[in-house]
């Protein structure tokens, strides 16, 4: 388990320097709000961590600050397992 935190990300940083909309979930399944929370991803990769981030672009969607015909997404170790979730869910 992990979770995504308030640290500098030089990556983050850049692609937001350069005119990208970076959405930057703590889905479920991390560490950050204690053991139940983390669990929910037990035995189930690819289920609410993907409604999660699925979640995230929609709202940035009709909020007007994302255009859905223009999103992409990466990751390394897990969030590169997530994201293969992602291109077959979406």
């Amino acid at each position: 388990m992990a979770q995504f935190s308030w640290a500098f990300s030089w990556e983050r940083q850049w692609l937001a320097a350069q005119g990208y909309a970076i959405l930057y979930v703590n889905l479920r399944g991390s560490s950050g709000y204690g053991e139940e929370f983390a669990r929910t991803l037990w035995a189930d990769w690819g289920g609410p961590d993907v409604d999660d981030i699925l979640a995230g672009v929609d709202h940035l969607v009709a909020r007007g600050i994302v255009n859905a015909d223009r999103v992409g997404v990466g990751g390394w170790s897990y969030g590169g397992m997530l994201t293969n979730y992602l291109v077959t869910k979406s």
